[in-house]
C-alpha cells in the first residue's frame, strides 16, 4: 500500500496492527518455548502418557485375545464326550429276583401261620376245662 499511495490514513493503523500481531506472536513463541509451564516443558510428560497408552491398549488387547481364547476353549471342552465302552444289554438279570423272593415271604408267612396255629392249639390242650 505504500508503493501505490504514500499518504494514504490507513497505513499507520496498519503498521499498529503489524506491530499487535508481532507482538502476540513474540509471546506466543516465549510462552511455547520459554517457562516452566510452557508446553515445551509440558512434551516429556505427555509423550510418557503416550506411551504408557500404547503399552495398556497393547496389554488390555492381548487380554482380550487372552479372554476369547479361554471362552473357546472352555466351550469346546464342554461338550466333550468319548466313548470307551459302547452300551451293551445284559443277557439275564441277574437282581432282582422276584420269584424266589415271593416263594420266600410266602413261606417265611405260612411257617409263621403254623407256629402260631400250633402255640395256640397247645395253649388250648393243656387249658383246664370247666
Amino acid at each position: 500500500m505504500q508503493g501505490v499511495a504514500p499518504g494514504n490514513p490507513s497505513i499507520p493503523a496498519l503498521r499498529n496492527r503489524i506491530n499487535a500481531i508481532t507482538a502476540q506472536i513474540a509471546s506466543q513463541d516465549s510462552r511455547v518455548v520459554g517457562t516452566g509451564s510452557g508446553i515445551a516443558s509440558k512434551m516429556g510428560g505427555y509423550e510418557n502418557l503416550l506411551v504408557e497408552q500404547e503399552f495398556a491398549t497393547e496389554s488390555m488387547n492381548a487380554a482380550n485375545a487372552a479372554l476369547v481364547q479361554a471362552r473357546s476353549e472352555a466351550q469346546r471342552q464342554q461338550f466333550y464326550l468319548e466313548r470307551v465302552v459302547d452300551p451293551n444289554v445284559p443277557d439275564r438279570p441277574l437282581l432282582p429276583r422276584r420269584l424266589i423272593d415271593i416263594l420266600i415271604v410266602f413261606a417265611a408267612a405260612i411257617s409263621l401261620y403254623f407256629i402260631a396255629w400250633m402255640f395256640i392249639v397247645g395253649v388250648l390242650e393243656h387249658a383246664p376245662e370247666e
